[in-house]
Parts: C-alpha cells; structure tokens; sequence
C-alpha cells in the first residue's frame, strides 16, 4: 500500500502512512459519518478493543472533518490510542481502490 496522508482530528497533524510501524499488523477501515453500518462496526470495535491488543487501526473517511470528528466522538473512537481516526485528504482510498 503506497504511503498516504491522513489529516488528523485535530485539523492541523497531517499523519503520513509511512510512519507505520513495520512488522505492527495494521487495519485500514474506510467510513462514511452518515452510515449505520460503519456506526455498528465503530461500536462492535469498542465493545471488543482488547481483542485488537496487537493491532494498530486507522480509520478514514473523504467527509469533512467536522462530520468525521462528530462521528468519532459519538462512537467513542477518540477514547483508544489503538484508533486512529482521520480524513482521507486526497480520497487515496476511493482512487487506489478504484471507486470504492
């Protein structure tokens, strides 16, 4: 996966995917702030966080930052330094995944 960046909730830390620990397992989670499904999975994640003890999870969206902030705070996400949460600055995602 080519490296990427991801703007951070707090609107300024621009987060470079190059800087991922190699040899840490890490799981890319693309969502969408408006979607129940991507709802459910944020909360079957935090109900269970313990079982991702030996992974780093990122999860991205192209939204606005605003709805993507509201949406981690709501799903408690911001409460787990296993998460990471971001905007998809460029829409890496939906063009290296052809659409998606």
């Amino acid at each position: 996966l080519p490296a990427f960046q991801i703007r951070m909730l707090d609107s300024h830390t621009i987060y470079n995917t190059y800087k991922i620990q190699k040899g840490k397992p890490t799981v890319f989670i693309m969502f969408s702030p408006d979607c129940d499904h991507c709802e459910l999975l944020s909360k079957m994640i935090v109900d269970n966080i313990d079982s991702f003890d030996k992974v780093k999870l990122i999860m991205v969206s192209p939204m606005p930052l605003k709805q993507i902030k509201q949406f981690a705070f709501d799903n408690r996400l911001t409460q787990h330094k296993k998460i990471t949460v971001g905007q998809d600055v460029d829409y890496f995602f939906g063009s290296f995944f052809k659409g998606f």
